[in-house]
């Protein structure tokens, strides 16, 4: 009997490694996408507090910096804890949109912050929704449930901006 339990345990060591490392892969995963997101909520703000002409759109881009910012630093101090390295850079598809941003100027420009604020705060909503449903790591999980209602009403606010 006892060879038998021990047999059991030890084929299920490698499929219990295997569940606990596509955890990680997911909990990375998040990091990774949750801090490109951040990047480009903060760097979008901080250019259309510049370039925005209406000044709802400016006082938006702001809270979008302030925000966005505090949730970056906690994102952060959240990832040391768990020993994951943040990217430095934004996705190379966050930077598209940032720089296709950046090229815009007047309406345009208000019209395509407007565009980009709507549909960066659904993927994260998105994003934070299923972390706080299914992430296995409970930090990660409440760090993912307490942020989601300032994403949130970002959401909601972003698309209650006048369109250009």
């Amino acid at each position: 009997m006892k060879i038998t339990s021990m047999t059991a345990i030890l084929f299920a060591i490698p499929f219990a490694l295997a569940a606990y490392a596509a955890g990680s892969d997911d909990t990375q995963k998040f990091f990774e996408e949750a801090a490109s997101a951040n990047k480009l909520e903060v760097e979008s703000g901080r250019l259309a507090a510049q370039k925005a002409s209406n000044p709802q759109l400016k006082a938006f881009a702001q809270e979008m910096v302030t925000d966005h910012t505090k949730a970056g630093q906690e994102l952060q101090a959240l990832a040391a804890r768990k020993r994951i390295q943040l990217p430095i850079a934004m996705s190379d598809d966050h930077q598209q949109k940032l720089e296709k941003l950046r090229a815009k100027t007047g309406k345009d420009f208000d019209q395509e912050f407007r565009d980009l604020m709507v549909d960066s705060h659904e993927e994260a909503v998105s994003l934070f929704e299923n972390t706080a449903k299914d992430a296995q790591d409970p930090e990660v999980k409440a760090f993912a449930t307490k942020m989601l209602p300032t994403l949130q009403r970002h959401e909601r606010h972003a698309n209650t901006l006048p369109k250009a």
